[in-house]
C-alpha cells in the first residue's frame, strides 16, 4: 500500500521530511517553554556582563601604577597599604581572596571575598582606588555557581538551549521557501492591490497575530544566527571548565596560606619554563597570587599558564590556558565586536525570546 497523499503538494502526509520537521517544532516548542525564564535570565545578565568596561558602577575601571612592566612592590608592603582601607576589611591574608597583577598597567588589584576591591601601584604600594566588582557576582549569577548549581541546573539549562538552537535553524531552513514567497507577494503587491495589513482579514485576529509574530521571529533568527552560535558553543565549553582540563588547568595546592614568594621571583621561575617564552616583564599577561590556595599562577602572552607554590616557589604545574581565549570568544572581544556586534545581537535576542514565547504559549 501506498501512503496517503496531500492533492495539493502530491506529497506523502508522512514523509521523513514532516516527521522531522514536526518533531522538531514539538521539541523546539516545548524546550522553549520549560526554559524561557531560565533562558531570559542567562540573556539578561549577559547583556549586563557585556557593558561592564563601558560601565564603572558594574566593574571598576582598570586604573595606571606609576610605571609599567615593573613591579617592585613587596607582598608584605601591598598587604600592610590594603589593611589602611577600612571598607576592604582586611587583617591578614585569609582576608585576601587573590592579588591580580597587571605588568603593563602597572597595578595589582586585590580582592577580598565580598569582591570590593583595591588597586594598588605595583612599584611604590600606593592605594589608588578601591570600588565593588558587581560583574564578579553577576558572573556568577549567570553561570548559576552562586548558587552551587552550576553542573546540575547551569549545564541542563545550557544543553536545552542548544537544543533550542539547533531546533530553530532547521525550523528556519524549512520555513525559508514559505517566508521567501511570502515577502515577495508584499513587495511586488501593487498599490491597488494593496491593504492596511499583508495578512488575510479573514484570519481571526489571534491567528493574524500569532502570524505577524512568527515572521518576525524567524527574520530575527537569522539576524543572531551566528553570533549566538559562537556564544552557546563557547558557553557550553566554559560551563564545564573546572572539570575539564583541555579549557582550563586545574588549580594545584600549595603548602601554605601566606604566600612569600615575590613578583621578581616569580618572574625568574617563568624564565626558566621554555614552554612560557618568557623574558620579561613583556611577556607576561597576569600574575594572579590565591592566598587560600598557596598558589600563584603566571598567564604568559602565548596562553601558557605556570602554577607555583606560593611559599616554595615550586613549579607545580605548566599548561595551556584556553579559559581567557574562550571568554573572548564568548563575549565577542574580537576589535571591539562585543559592543558593536554582540550587545545588539543580545538585545535583539531579547525581543526574539518574546516574539518566541508569545508564539509558543499561543494556542
Amino acid at each position: 500500500m501506498t501512503a496517503p497523499v496531500n492533492s495539493a503538494t502530491r506529497k506523502p502526509l508522512s514523509s521523513p521530511s514532516q516527521k522531522a520537521a514536526r518533531w522538531n517544532r514539538l521539541a523546539h516548542r516545548w524546550v522553549a517553554i520549560v526554559l524561557a525564564l531560565p533562558i531570559l535570565f542567562i540573556m539578561l545578565t549577559g547583556i549586563f556582563l557585556q557593558v561592564r568596561k563601558p560601565v564603572d558602577w558594574i566593574q571598576p575601571p582598570t586604573a595606571t601604577g606609576s610605571q609599567s612592566y615593573a613591579p617592585t612592590a613587596s607582598l608584605e608592603q601591598v598587604l600592610e597599604q590594603v589593611k589602611t582601607v577600612p571598607a576592604m576589611g582586611v587583617t591578614g591574608w585569609e582576608d585576601i581572596k587573590l592579588l591580580d597583577l597587571r605588568p603593563k598597567k602597572g597595578i595589582i588589584k586585590v580582592r577580598n571575598y565580598s569582591e570590593l576591591e583595591t588597586q594598588v601601584d605595583a612599584s611604590t604600594a600606593e592605594v589608588i582606588q578601591t570600588g565593588q566588582r558587581r560583574n564578579d557576582i553577576v558572573g556568577r549569577m549567570h553561570d548559576f555557581s552562586a548558587w552551587g548549581a552550576r553542573l546540575w541546573l547551569g549545564l541542563p539549562i545550557m544543553l536545552g538551549f542548544t537544543l533550542l538552537f539547533l531546533s530553530g535553524v532547521y525550523l528556519n531552513i524549512k520555513m525559508a521557501p514559505a517566508q521567501v514567497r511570502s515577502l515577495a507577494r508584499l513587495f511586488n503587491r501593487s498599490p491597488k492591490q494593496a491593504k492596511p495589513s499583508s495578512l488575510p482579514t479573514s484570519k481571526p485576529l489571534r491567528l493574524r497575530l500569532k502570524s505577524w509574530l512568527l515572521g518576525y521571529h524567524y527574520w530575527l533568527g537569522w539576524l543572531v544566527l551566528i553570533p549566538w552560535g559562537v556564544v552557546i558553543a563557547s558557553g557550553l565549553l566554559l560551563q564545564v571548565r573546572y572539570e575539564v582540563p583541555w579549557v582550563m588547568p586545574l588549580h594545584q595546592q600549595g603548602q601554605g596560606t601566606v604566600p612569600t614568594v615575590e613578583f621578581n621571583q616569580v618572574l625568574g621561575i617563568a624564565q626558566q619554563q621554555t614552554d612560557l617564552s618568557v623574558g620579561e616583564w613583556k611577556d607576561v599577561w597576569r600574575v594572579y597570587v590565591y592566598p587560600d590556595k598557596g598558589l600563584t599562577t603566571v598567564r604568559a602572552k602565548n596562553r601558557q599558564e605556570l602554577q607555583l607554590d606560593a611559599q616554595t616557589g615550586q613549579v607545580l604545574q605548566t599548561s595551556v590556558r584556553r579559559t581567557d581565549w574562550l571568554e573572548d570568544i564568548h563575549e565577542g572581544k574580537w576589535r571591539g565586536l562585543n559592543l558593536w556586534l554582540f550587545l545588539p545581537v543580545h538585545i535583539l535576542s531579547v525581543v526574539l525570546w518574546v516574539t518566541g514565547a508569545v508564539v509558543a504559549y499561543s494556542r
